[in-house]
Order: C-alpha cells, then sequence, then structure tokens
C-alpha cells in the first residue's frame, strides 16, 4: 500500500488549490486513516467475501477507491462507484494505471437503470454513507436497490457511525481507527431542523459541512429486514455483536 499513500501525499500537496478540488476531497485525504484501514478494514471485508464466495464486488461508496484498489490488489473483480464529482477525480487519477477496476459516478437511487438485477455478489457501502440520504423513502428505495443487484446468498456490507450517546448528540465524534482524528474536529449540530456533519480542519481552518440523518443502529437493522434481507449479523467497531461503547457498527446482509 506504499504506492497508494505516496500518491495520495503528492496530490495533496500539488492540487490542494485548484479550482475543481472541493474541500470535501482536499479534507478526506488527511482525515481518512489509510494505514488503520489496511490493517483492520481491508481483512475484514476479506474475510467477509471470501466467506460467502464473492468475487464480482460493487463499491457503491468508494470514495478516493482505497478499498476498491485493496480488494482489486487481492483479486476481486471491483466496480468503484462514487457519487462526488470531486472524490471520482481524486480516485480516477490513481487507480487508472494501477489497476483493472471499472469507476462509476452513479446515483443510488438510479443503480436499477445502470445494473442489471443479481449482476453482484457483493455490495460495499461503508463510511457511514447512507447517513447523507434525509429522506426515508429513499433511503428505502437505495437499499432495496443494493438488495436486487446482488444475486441470491450475496452481502450488502454496510455501516452506520455512532453519533449519540445516552439519547443525546455527542459533542464530538471521534475515536474510530478509520479517522485521523489529531488534527479534525467533526461535530454534529442541529438548531431546531435538520443535523448538520461538520468537519473541521484544525490545522488550515478549512471546513466541510453537509446536512445528514443521524440514522441509528436499530433504524439500519429494521431497514435491512424490511427491504428482505433474509439474515443480518451485527459487528461493533468489527468485532460480532453489539458493544454500546462501539463509534461504528457493521451490518452483513444476506439475500
Amino acid at each position: 500500500m506504499i504506492i497508494f499513500y505516496c500518491f495520495l501525499k503528492s496530490w495533496f500537496f500539488i492540487n490542494s488549490d485548484a479550482e475543481n478540488l472541493k474541500v470535501m476531497a482536499e479534507l478526506w485525504l488527511r482525515y481518512v486513516n489509510f494505514e488503520e484501514r489496511e490493517k483492520r478494514l481491508i481483512p475484514f471485508i476479506e474475510e467477509v467475501l471470501r466467506e460467502h464466495e464473492c468475487r464480482k464486488v460493487l463499491d457503491a461508496a468508494a470514495g478516493i477507491g482505497f478499498e476498491a484498489y485493496a480488494l482489486s490488489m487481492d483479486g476481486f473483480e471491483v466496480i468503484a462507484n462514487e457519487y462526488n464529482p470531486e472524490l471520482r477525480k481524486v480516485m480516477r487519477e490513481f487507480l487508472r494505471k494501477r489497476v483493472n477496476v471499472e469507476i462509476t459516478g452513479f446515483n443510488w437511487k438510479d443503480f436499477d437503470k445502470h445494473f442489471d438485477k443479481e449482476s453482484f455478489d457483493a455490495v460495499l457501502c461503508l463510511g457511514n454513507s447512507l447517513t447523507y440520504l434525509i429522506n426515508e423513502d429513499e433511503r428505502k428505495k437505495v437499499v432495496s436497490n443494493f438488495y436486487n443487484i446482488l444475486r441470491d446468498g450475496g452481502v450488502l456490507l454496510i455501516d452506520t457511525r455512532e453519533y449519540f450517546s445516552n439519547g443525546l448528540p455527542k459533542e464530538k465524534l471521534m475515536g474510530s481507527f478509520y479517522y485521523n482524528d489529531e488534527d479534525f474536529s467533526v461535530l454534529l449540530k442541529s438548531k431546531k431542523g435538520p443535523y448538520r456533519y461538520v468537519l473541521y480542519d484544525e490545522i488550515t481552518g478549512k471546513k466541510y459541512e453537509e446536512e445528514v440523518y443521524p440514522i441509528t443502529r436499530e433504524e439500519l437493522k429494521k431497514l435491512l429486514e424490511e427491504v428482505g434481507f433474509s439474515i443480518v449479523i451485527e459487528y461493533s467497531d468489527l468485532e460480532e455483536g453489539v458493544r454500546k461503547d462501539a463509534v461504528f457498527y457493521q451490518f452483513v446482509a444476506m439475500k
């Protein structure tokens, strides 16, 4: 993975002032903890994929392409989908000369128009990505699309971040191996309206802010079951079972 880290560092320093690189993509290059993801997240994903004999994988929220890159290097056939065009630019620049990964930019709500039914062994939707869907009907539509493009016996690997503590929003969203917390403040704000996720770079003063819906572990599990997944296994920070102090909850949902 040394090549991946070196590329990201060079991209950040060379392109951080380019007009076409938005704040979110710029901050993500430093905020994501690639080394810890390589050590912990990638082995977890691959163990799930191999256990269910998955070869063809759709990364529905590929971001800057780290998981797609790692899986492709380990022999999986991967399609990397990222709707955000700025993140997709970074991913395309890195992946195009290194691995054979098809890159798409489809909206999840339109997956049924772009992918055939039962065309994947596995779908990944990681990094708390579902939180950006505010509307409940949209979330159900999207998860239904994930379900429909999976073959029988296929798996959806999806996660959600724990935004609350004792029923109240956490003052700061910190402490996950997914991210480099040292130089960032991560907040969940609400003033009698929708919640907003705020990523603030303590070094540069730059800020990324987005409206989100803080979907809970219980809500996500219920949604997966309502859509039709026959078995849903829960994990807490990659360990099987439910732990109340977890930062992220992962679900392996089987069709």
